[in-house]
């Protein structure tokens, strides 16, 4: 498996490495021994849960959980194609407020780890697209929340206008008080505070990858701790060892 950064920290893609032959194919898609030395030491999946989605343009989210039964999150598409979309809402993370968007495939079978403290959520873009979660820890209902698809506070880019959608999911209020619990401390739910120089849901693009490097590693290698934005200047201190996307 590869592991690869996106702009927010924390927030990964992970494409597997399958073996072809004339049969077909064979790939690993979760390795505790592989996410421990990606530096994910400690997610394994407590509950494995399945969405099915008949209808082209179906949206799901964008979905979180409260302390203390916030979840970390791999999502996969294991027939069909999404537009999956994280949003942060983690208040100490220095991209509070942005979002980033991957395609999730079937055919590239590749998935998307969603840390806890991010709302998650995605768009079919074509019709019979199944959703796998691989969820940590077990989900408690009770501490569900979500924000609106279309919140002024989040402007994501979705490549279409939901044609099916829960009628929580559309009608969750928009992003602001009251508080809401996101970790060890309540967050007032204001807009976001800092951007960077970077506007939301922006990609970066590539540089070389060393999959088994640790992610702490990566993220410090990439100055993701001072500024992401010092990657879109191109600062020539730079290190060259991490996937933005």
């Amino acid at each position: 498996m590869r592991f690869l950064l996106t702009a927010l920290p924390g927030v990964l893609r992970i494409e597997a490495e399958p073996h072809c032959d004339a049969r077909g194919s064979f790939a690993r898609l979760y390795c505790p021994t592989e996410f421990a030395a990606a530096g994910i030491p400690d997610f394994q999946a407590w509950q494995i849960s399945l969405s099915r989605n008949p209808a082209c343009h179906t949206l799901r989210g964008m979905h979180f959980q409260t302390a203390p039964q916030q979840e970390t999150k791999l999502v996969r598409v294991v027939r069909g194609r999404a537009y999956d979309v994280v949003i942060d809402l983690r208040r100490e993370s220095p991209r509070y407020g942005d979002w980033i968007a991957v395609e999730l495939d079937a055919v590239a079978m590749n998935a998307v780890l969603v840390p806890q403290g991010c709302a998650h959520g995605f768009l079919t873009v074509l019709p019979d697209t199944d959703v796998l979660y691989q969820i940590s820890p077990l989900h408690e209902p009770g501490k569900a929340r979500g924000v609106r698809w279309n919140d002024p506070a989040f402007p994501v880019r979705w490549p279409a206008e939901p044609a099916l959608i829960d009628a929580r999911d559309a009608g969750w209020p928009d992003w602001v008080a009251p508080p809401v619990t996101l970790g060890n401390e309540v967050d007032p739910c204001g807009l976001p505070r800092h951007r960077g120089d970077a506007a939301p849901g922006d990609l970066f693009q590539p540089d070389t990858l060393l999959p088994q490097e640790s992610i702490a590693q990566q993220e410090r290698a990439a100055g993701l701790t001072n500024h992401v934005a010092d990657h879109q200047a191109g600062r020539a201190d730079a290190k060259q060892s991490v996937h933005y996307l």
